[in-house]
C-alpha cells in the first residue's frame, strides 16, 4: 500500500512514522518516492530499515538525503550497498559518516572509488578501517593518500599489506611513517622494496625494526645502506644477521 501513496501523502509522514515502518514496508517504497522525501524523513529510517534497502532504492538518495544519515545509520550500510553508491553520493559523505562505515562494508569499496575519495574523507578513515583494507585496495592507494596515514595507521598495517605496496608507493612514505612500521609488518618488505628505500627512509628505521628483518632481507641491503648504518641501528642487529 505504501507504494501507492501520492507525493502529497508521503510528505505528511514524519520521521517517527518512517521509523515505524516494517522492513517489508520499507522495501516496498519506490525509488521515485525515496527521491521525493525530505532529509528529515530520511533521517527517520532506522539502521535496520536502511540495511534492508536494495541498490535501486539507495541509488535514488540525493546528496542532501545522504548527508541526513547519521553516523549510526551509516554503520548499518553493507559492503554490497556501499559498492552500489554512485560517485555523487560518495562525495557527499562527511568525515563522520566515513569513519562510521564498518570494516566489512569498506571491503565493498572498489579501488577506483578508494582513489577518488577526497583528502578529507580518506583522512577520516580509522586505524581499524585502514588495517582492514585488502592488499588490492592497499596497492591502489595514491601517494597523497599514503601520506595522510598517521603513525598509528602505519603501525596497524600487516606484513601482507606492506608487501602489496609498489616501490613507487613505498617511496612516498615519510621517515616518521617508516619508523612507525611494526616489527611484524616489516618482515613483509620484499628485497626490491628494501633495496629501494632512500637514505632518509633507511635512516629512520629503528634498531628494533632492523632486528626484525630476516637474513634474506638483510642480504637485500645495498652497500650504501649497510655502510650508512648508524651505531644505534647496528646495535639492533642480531648475531645471525651480521654473520
Amino acid at each position: 500500500q505504501i507504494a501507492n501513496l501520492s507525493a502529497d501523502q508521503l510528505d505528511m509522514l514524519s520521521a517517527s512514522q518512517m521509523a515505524a515502518l516494517t522492513t517489508s514496508q520499507t522495501a516496498a517504497i519506490t525509488p521515485t518516492q525515496i527521491a521525493q522525501m525530505t532529509g528529515a524523513q530520511i533521517s527517520g529510517f532506522t539502521s535496520t530499515q536502511l540495511a534492508a534497502m536494495n541498490a535501486t532504492q539507495l541509488g535514488a538518495l540525493t546528496q542532501t538525503q545522504m548527508a541526513a544519515l547519521s553516523a549510526t545509520k551509516m554503520a548499518a550500510i553493507t559492503s554490497t550497498q556501499l559498492a552500489t553508491l554512485n560517485d555523487t553520493q560518495l562525495a557527499a559523505l562527511s568525515s563522520e559518516q566515513i569513519a562510521a562505515l564498518s570494516t566489512t562494508a569498506l571491503a565493498g569499496l572498489s579501488t577506483t572509488r578508494l582513489q577518488s575519495m577526497t583528502s578529507r574523507q580518506f583522512a577520516a578513515l580509522t586505524t581499524a578501517q585502514v588495517a582492514a583494507l585488502s592488499t588490492t585496495q592497499i596497492a591502489a592507494l595514491t601517494s597523497t593518500e599514503l601520506n595522510l596515514l598517521g603513525a598509528n595507521d602505519i603501525n596497524a598495517l600487516s606484513s601482507s599489506q606492506l608487501a602489496a605496496l609498489s616501490v613507487t608507493q613505498l617511496a612516498s612514505l615519510s621517515a616518521t611513517q617508516m619508523a612507525a612500521i611494526s616489527t611484524s609488518a616489516i618482515t613483509g618488505l620484499t628485497e626490491s622494496q628494501i633495496a629501494a628505500l632512500n637514505d632518509e627512509q633507511f635512516d629512520a628505521l629503528t634498531p628494533t625494526e632492523l632486528g626484525a628483518l630476516s637474513t634474506t632481507q638483510i642480504q637485500a641491503l645495498t652497500v650504501t645502506q649497510l655502510t650508512g648504518l648508524s651505531s644505534t641501528q647496528f646495535s639492533g642487529l642480531t648475531p645471525s644477521q651480521v654473520s
